[in-house]
């Protein structure tokens, strides 16, 4: 398959997300978050691996206490997953949404996962960097990527699959300036810290609309990352409607080739909890 099913099943000791868990997940290791970080099903094959992952796992309760995510989590699930979709709950997301237009909760693919559609060609990376300070910007992604962990484990815990969100990027359009040092820093930074909290979140990542030399670039930079990310990967020009077809409805390609179409007269992320009534069954 082009886009391989979720990597793990979940089975037994009462299901992820079923509720057997503490409420407090800094307090304890949770059998969720616990899983994404013992990469068995993945690619763990020695011993040496799952210590490694134990130990990451740790440093990741650690980094949760310190950044408060508990109370980040308790704020999430009082304003009601459905409620925090639009994005509109988290803190700075006006600014940010003008300036970096995306939609957190497009649709759902084939095996129940979300899906992302972050189109580039609206990114002011420049003015974002002036109008949105480094701790504003990190406090509107650990509140998005907060929310990301919450939506999987309830997905997890009724598919009993260890579900995974799916990115796709459009670059139809896209401005360079996003790849110059000062914008690559500035959208880099705070993920440098979320991606220790936060393991396993995101799978299939897939680029559409990506320009020839964007394409041959990634036909060699692919030889320089591990396998799984290769496997995670998946970079398309202008023909990407068939392929995206295998793993979201035919329906919801439609929705996303007109989006590519319209963006600049959308207001992104202002009432995304539309785009989830129209999600795949």
């Amino acid at each position: 398959e082009v886009f391989p099913p979720p990597p793990s099943s979940i089975d037994g000791g009462g299901g992820v997300g079923s509720g057997n868990e503490e409420s407090n997940d800094d307090d304890s290791l949770t059998r969720n978050n616990l899983t994404r970080h013992l990469r068995f099903t993945f690619n763990c094959e020695t011993a040496s691996d799952t210590a490694k992952s134990i130990k990451n796992y740790k440093k990741a309760q650690s980094l949760r206490q310190k950044y408060q995510c508990a109370k980040i989590q308790r704020k999430l699930l009082e304003e009601g997953l459905d409620r925090c979709a639009s994005q509109a709950f988290f803190p700075h997301s006006k600014k940010i949404l003008r300036l970096f237009p995306h939609i957190c909760n497009f649709c759902t693919d084939k095996y129940d996962r979300p899906v992302a559609f972050v189109p580039l060609r609206h990114l002011r990376i420049y003015e974002m960097m002036s109008e949105i300070a480094d701790e504003e910007y990190f406090a509107y992604e650990m509140y998005r990527w907060e929310y990301m962990s919450q939506l999987l484990m309830s997905i997890s815990a009724r598919t009993k699959m260890l579900a995974q969100w799916v990115i796709i990027v459009d670059m139809q359009k896209f401005p360079t300036s996003i790849f110059s040092r000062k914008g690559m820093n500035y959208l880099r930074k705070p993920h440098l810290v979320l991606n220790q909290i936060f393991k396993e979140l995101l799978g299939p990542i897939i680029v559409i609309n990506a320009p020839p030399v964007f394409q041959a670039i990634w036909g060699i930079a692919k030889y320089f990352v591990t396998s799984r990310t290769r496997k995670k990967v998946s970079v398309y020009g202008r023909d990407f409607e068939a392929k995206l077809s295998e793993l979201i409805s035919a329906k919801n390609v439609r929705r996303l080739v007109k989006e590519t179409m319209t963006q600049a007269d959308r207001s992104f992320g202002s009432d995304s909890s539309k785009d989830l009534k129209t999600a795949d069954a």
